[in-house]
């Protein structure tokens, strides 16, 4: 993201915000992450993007969780939320009709954890 933000007029933004759809979050962290990460960068994200997500921040605020044992945390890692979902209970967001993973594809997805370990143990 922070490549693409130093060509931030290049950006469709209005594009960008539709591809992010309902997993505006995402993009909102990225965008706040980049602010902090370079302070004298920050007006290469247009206000009225900051503004419309902050809008819409507001407006989920005013509306019931929509699950509230849901674990969306699997689609931004494959290991840090696993405890989560086999000792807490959550709900695994993979399996999401819209997301399209199947309970192999979970399956293979969480087993690479270890054998990307073991080649980090190889290289030491």
């Amino acid at each position: 993201m922070a490549f693409a933000i130093f060509r931030a007029a290049e950006l469709d933004w209005e594009r960008l915000l539709r591809r992010f759809d309902d997993k505006w979050r995402v993009l909102m962290s990225h965008l706040l992450l980049f602010g902090f990460a370079y302070p004298g960068k920050r007006e290469q994200v247009p206000a009225w993007v900051m503004d419309e997500l902050v809008r819409r921040l507001q407006a989920e605020a005013e509306t019931p969780a929509e699950s509230p044992r849901l674990c969306r945390g699997t689609l931004l890692s494959r290991a840090q939320f696993l405890v989560d979902i086999e000792k807490w209970g959550y709900e695994d967001a993979r399996m999401e009709p819209q997301i399209q993973m199947s309970a192999r594809d979970i399956r293979h997805w969480t087993k690479a954890i270890g054998d990307q370990n073991r080649r980090r143990e190889d290289h030491r």
